[in-house]
């Protein structure tokens, strides 16, 4: 490959990767803007359905982190293995009487089966690519009661990619520490009224193509 070669590929990324960044933007803009019983598209939340593309499993879309596979050869394999093997589709994720339906409801995540640690990322990895786009994936966050729903860059313009899967925006909320624990209960909170977490994140990360790549989950607290 020549070097006149060689630069134009990395301007095309280069202006490929700004116009998607800048398009996230203007997404995060115009949502801002939107009132929220039109972001979530349902009244009350027994009535609510989310489309989908299709129901995601291990084999259609492998777990990843940061847009690496799990494998044996990740460094994450054996913090992780165990819980992807409990949620190898995205209906192990959901409440009993909705699992089954031909149809299922993807709103119908069962946090307390789940949790809101690594049962969640890998759970929410599945919903997030059966849904297909970001507006689902947020409605579905909207649903949730996640607040302060926010898409951002997650790297600057100018960031050469360490390979081609890296996550380039997210979509992310938060939740308060009493949502949190209605997913992830405490003995201490339960027994003496005190937590240590203050408040707890969720992320969903994609690629340049819009292709979900991870989820994270961050419990901010008193120790950290």
């Amino acid at each position: 490959m020549t070097g006149n070669n060689a630069a134009a590929i990395y301007m095309m990324r280069n202006w490929k990767l700004a116009f998607q960044l800048a398009l996230i933007l203007l997404t995060a803009v115009c949502l801002q803007l939107s009132p929220a019983h039109s972001q979530n598209g349902c009244g009350e939340k027994d009535d609510c359905f989310i489309a989908y593309d299709y129901l995601s499993d291990q084999n259609t879309d492998p777990f990843l982190i940061q847009g690496k596979l799990l494998d044996e050869t990740h460094p994450r394999w054996k913090e992780y293995r165990r819980v992807v093997k409990r949620y190898p589709n995205v209906r192990s994720c959901l409440v009993r009487e909705e699992a089954n339906k031909t149809d299922p409801n993807l709103l119908k995540l069962d946090w307390r089966r789940v949790g809101a640690h690594r049962g969640a990322q890998v759970c929410v990895f599945r919903i997030a690519n059966s849904l297909g786009t970001v507006e689902r994936i947020r409605n579905w966050l909207v649903y949730h009661d996640f607040a302060r729903i926010r898409s951002h860059p997650n790297v600057s313009e100018r960031f050469r990619l360490p390979h081609p899967n890296y996550p380039v925006s997210r979509i992310s909320g938060w939740w308060t520490v009493e949502q949190y624990r209605e997913a992830n209960p405490s003995l201490l909170r339960s027994t003496f009224g005190i937590d240590v977490i203050l408040k707890f994140s969720l992320s969903i990360y994609f690629n340049e193509d819009g292709k979900v790549v991870g989820v994270g989950g961050t419990a901010d607290g008193i120790l950290n």
